[in-house]
Order: C-alpha cells, then sequence, then structure tokens
C-alpha cells in the first residue's frame, strides 16, 4: 500500500512538471514578461533637466511683421463692432458658397417672420437692433387695395427692399454657379456706370422674386424707387465710396415676356412697364432718365 502510494506521487508530481513546461513553452515565463517590462529608455536620466536649459535664442519673438513704434488708441464699441462688419462681410465675399447675411430663418408653421432692422443713422453710435414682427403674406395679402396702392403702403415698400436685396446677394448664374448680380456690381463700379440692368426672366424663376415680378407692369414707377434704394445699399455695402461715382444705383428691367406693337399704344398703358419694338419718325424732345 505504501508502496503504490509512493509510485502515485512520484507520476503526479513528473505529469505536474510536463504540464509546467508546456504551459511555459506556450506563454513564456512571467518572470521574462516583467524583465522585458522593465528594459527601455530611461526619461529620468541624470541628464533629463537640460531640455529645461535657457536658450535666449530660441526663448524670444520673432521681429518680423511686428510694428511697436506706432501707438495705438483703444476702439470705441461702435468702431469695434464697424470693423467686425467690415470683416464679415469681406470673409462672405471670398467664399461666395458661405451663408450670405440676411439669410431668413423660415419657419412654415407660422404666420410671422421675425427679422431686425438695423439703425445706422450715427456711425459713433452703437447700433441698435430693432425686432419687428412682419406678416408673411404680406405681398401677397392686398386687403383689397389696387396693386398701386399696395405697393405704396410703407410696410409692403421695406419688404419689396429686402427681398430685393437677397435676391441681389444670392442669386447664382445657372451656368457658372457664380453670384450673378454681385459680379454685376463689381463691374459696374469697376467701370464708373450707375446703372444696373436686371434679367425679368432670372426675378421670375422659382430662385427669384416672383411677386415683385406681378407688382412691376402695373406699378413700375414706385417698385422700381424700392428696387433703386434696396441696390444701392447693397453697393454700397461693398463699395462705401461709391456715392463719389453717383447719389444712387439706377435699376434697368430687361426681358419683358410680352411685347405690345408701338401702333396699339394706348392711355391704359400710361405708368405701366411695357416692352415695344419699332421705329420712331417724329418724336419732341427725350429727357433720359438714367445713364
Amino acid at each position: 500500500m505504501s508502496q503504490h502510494s509512493d509510485h502515485s506521487r512520484r507520476a503526479y508530481s513528473q505529469a505536474g512538471d510536463g504540464d509546467g513546461d508546456a504551459l511555459a513553452e506556450l506563454f513564456g515565463a512571467e518572470e521574462e514578461e516583467v524583465q522585458d517590462e522593465e528594459e527601455g529608455e530611461n526619461l529620468f536620466g541624470d541628464d533629463m533637466e537640460r531640455d529645461y536649459r535657457p536658450q535666449p535664442e530660441l526663448d524670444v519673438y520673432s521681429q518680423s511683421g511686428m510694428d511697436d513704434a506706432s501707438e495705438y488708441t483703444e476702439l470705441t464699441e461702435g468702431a469695434r463692432r464697424a470693423a467686425e462688419r467690415e470683416m464679415d462681410e469681406r470673409d462672405n465675399l471670398l467664399d461666395e458658397d458661405a451663408l450670405l447675411y440676411e439669410q431668413n430663418d423660415v419657419d412654415v408653421g407660422r404666420h410671422v417672420r421675425r427679422y431686425f432692422r438695423k439703425d445706422r443713422a450715427d456711425d459713433n453710435e452703437m447700433e441698435v437692433e430693432e425686432e419687428e414682427e412682419i406678416p408673411i403674406d404680406i405681398l401677397e395679402n392686398f386687403r383689397g387695395r389696387s396693386t398701386r396702392e399696395h405697393v405704396s403702403d410703407e410696410a409692403v415698400g421695406r419688404e419689396i427692399v429686402r427681398r430685393f436685396k437677397s435676391f441681389v446677394r444670392g442669386y447664382k448664374d445657372a451656368k457658372t454657379k457664380k453670384l450673378k448680380y454681385l459680379d454685376a456690381i463689381k463691374l459696374m463700379v469697376a467701370e464708373n456706370r450707375e446703372s444696373l440692368e436686371i434679367d425679368y426672366e432670372d426675378l421670375a424663376s422659382e430662385n427669384g422674386e416672383q411677386n415683385i415680378c406681378y407688382f412691376l407692369p402695373e406699378a413700375p414707377i414706385q417698385v422700381l424707387s424700392y428696387l433703386d434704394r434696396a441696390v444701392t445699399e447693397v453697393t454700397l455695402s461693398l463699395f462705401p465710396f461709391f456715392p463719389r461715382i453717383a447719389p444712387e444705383v439706377k435699376i434697368r428691367i430687361r426681358g419683358l415676356p410680352v411685347e405690345e406693337d408701338i401702333r396699339m399704344l394706348r392711355q391704359l398703358h400710361l405708368n405701366m412697364l411695357i416692352r415695344t419694338s419699332g421705329v420712331v419718325t417724329v418724336t419732341t424732345g427725350l429727357l433720359l432718365l438714367c445713364s
């Protein structure tokens, strides 16, 4: 019995040693792993403080582009706002795909659109932003008035100006995908001209302002004055020196879809915007309003 027990213990011990060798062969010795982890670059050696030694030639800023000789006064709040506004407008012109200023935040489920109207009567004062409530259907709802009476309303006029400014700033050419009328304004100023041509087809497109197209033929005097004001404001925002060229920009509409025969013009065409062609043989003196 005793001999059998000793034999069993020896066999178990040998089997255990064999398993241990197999495990060591598969996974390696833990002591070797610990030693490997301890080896490597010593970051806390005797020369660690060399990284913090003084280097005067590298511890100073470059003087290139610096102007320490000039004296600058502290900007006022109004001047700072004006400078920021000018930089924002410049950035928007450089990036034509960026969001344009005065974009609408339209909520389809609401009947009122809120937007801010800026009062710039005094450049030295801070901008005053007034929140104004405008009915979303202010152009469409005639309230029983004629077209001329409707567009003569002050609130309707402000909305026409606002929408046309948005159109001029945001309309892109279908082929080039560039801002068509902003480029036209730049060319106009470069050539010292004071009138801007607008294609009726662009204004009547789905990306245009179709309500303005409806008002134009029947009330051109009122509507064109609003369009002149709108494009003048856009031009001044881009070129503040434009008044040296002309006091305001005049809008010219081209490409009206319907052409009236010159022999068929009657009294009902008075004070309306029409397109006609023909040869005038006898006429009185003409006073051109646009140059």
